[in-house]
């Protein structure tokens, strides 16, 4: 369930929950201003629907409170404050607030402020002293929408009648992020809030058995998804390079490649691998995302480093054809590398030669790594005339927006794959020339594959 990070609290006037909680507000309840909430626009948006708002966008199980300067088709000045109803720390020991946030997009981060003496009405601008507290807040550099908890800020300083917290947002026509917040909580003891760890906060370790540091800790976590085991769990990436991937043991929730996930979850070390498992209060964001592929050599790649991380190897051999088990071995010169089928999902007959291009999530399984392509699109190689002169291939136009010409032997197969690995197009030439219809085509990246009797080629083909 969405809150993860406070007891189940009641949406109840500050007047009347108990002396330990001074202020609560989840937007549980689809409004941004119920409570006493309030919304004040020294520059109010053009637009009147790019003011604070609630939604429940991403799949989120309730509603969140959110803010943007984006009408659709540009960015709009806009100085928006969502203002908490007057708060009596009078009676206060050690009052501590907490909510979580998230953001997309370029733009002005996201300021929480603080004051004693607005009167609850005027322009907060030029009316009120309002000191700026320091919240642990997300950087939209990041994965977007990952939700980030605040942690547990001292409110000591402010012990007094008529505080007053801001949420203040500021988008130009520039530029302007897209910010949203939940569970706003001040009270004694502070919410139980999971501490929001990256994957390379989880992965990077010194330990000689390659344990996280984190192993068994509740944190928050999230990336892009990039590849999906037969089970429905699934690998994540935050940012490229060494430490950036995991995998998620999530059989509960259904994940596509390119969804930007974030989760409460347990860090577990099993049989050698780390795991992310306990999956709670998960949030599918956004769809549709990139992850930059990590350039590794053959030699390089089987390391703890790399464990979950996709990687890509452009120019190997196969040195060993698949065994009975799918597997088999490319080397660039630098060392071996296991290529398993695991997540293919089918066996792959690579035979001994190449050169290869092969893409991949390492992976760890029965005390080995192993490189694990998700799809077909994941393993490309080029035959030429030098190495079957049997085969003997050439596509064009490059890029293509109608038709690609294909010449090829007759009766040779052509597959047409998207970058994802699904086959869009499959038809066999009756001549040694052809023309296909792409026009229905998206535009995009994919695969051309062309085979006939034991040879192959393999090309990349741009749809304009």
């Amino acid at each position: 369930m969405k809150k993860l990070y406070i007891l189940a609290l009641s949406a109840l006037a500050i007047s009347s929950v108990n002396a330990q909680t001074y202020l609560t507000k989840d937007f549980d309840d689809n409004s941004a201003t119920s409570g006493g909430w309030t919304i004040n626009e020294p520059t109010p948006a053009t637009t009147t629907s790019l003011t604070w708002a609630t939604s429940t966008a991403g799949g989120a199980p309730t509603a969140y409170g959110v803010m943007k300067n984006w009408n659709g088709s540009s960015n709009e000045p806009v100085e928006s404050w969502l203002i908490s109803p007057s708060i009596d720390l009078s009676a206060a020991t050690t009052p501590l607030l907490s909510f979580k946030s998230a953001v997309a997009y370029d733009g002005d981060a996201l300021e929480v402020l603080i004051s004693n003496d607005y009167d609850g009405t005027s322009d907060p601008s030029s009316q009120g002293t309002w000191s700026a507290l320091s919240p642990t807040m997300p950087l939209n550099s990041g994965t977007w929408f990952e939700w980030v908890s605040s942690g547990n800020v001292n409110l000591s300083a402010y012990a007094a009648s008529g505080v007053y917290i801001a949420f203040k947002y500021v988008g130009t026509s520039a530029d302007g992020s897209t910010w949203e917040v939940d569970d706003i909580l001040v009270n004694e003891t502070g919410a139980v809030i999971p501490p929001s760890k990256s994957i390379y906060d989880i992965q990077y370790t010194v330990a000689g058995n390659g344990d996280s540091p984190e192993n068994g800790n509740t944190v928050m976590a999230g990336g892009v998804v990039t590849g999906i085991k037969s089970n429905g769990s699934y690998f994540i990436q935050n940012g490229s390079g060494p430490w950036t991937g995991i995998y998620v043991y999530d059989l509960n929730n259904t994940v596509a490649i390119g969804d930007s996930v974030t989760f409460t979850c347990v860090v577990t070390e099993f049989s050698g691998l780390t795991e992310l498992t306990n999956i709670t209060g998960f949030n599918n964001a956004s769809s549709g995302n990139t992850v930059v592929k990590t350039t590794v050599t053959t030699g390089a790649a089987l390391a703890e480093m790399y464990e979950g991380v996709l990687v890509n190897i452009p120019v190997t051999n196969c040195t060993v054809a698949t065994n009975g088990f799918g597997e088999w071995t490319i080397n660039d010169g630098s060392g071996d590398c296991i290529v398993d089928d695991f997540l293919l999902g089918a066996v792959y007959n690579a035979v001994v030669g190449g050169p290869y291009d092969v893409t991949g999530i390492i992976d760890y399984a029965f005390g080995s790594f192993l490189l694990q392509p998700r799809t077909l699109a994941d393993i490309i190689t080029s035959v030429g005339v030098d190495e079957n002169e049997t085969l003997q291939t050439s596509v064009y136009p490059n890029p293509a927006s109608e038709v690609v010409n294909i010449e090829a032997p007759a009766n040779s197969a052509v597959t047409l794959l998207s970058i994802e690995g699904k086959v869009v197009i499959n038809t066999t030439t009756n001549n040694a020339f052809e023309m296909i219809d792409v026009s229905s085509l998206e535009s995009g990246t994919y695969i051309v594959s062309i085979s006939n009797n034991n040879a192959f080629s393999t090309q990349i083909l741009i749809k304009k």
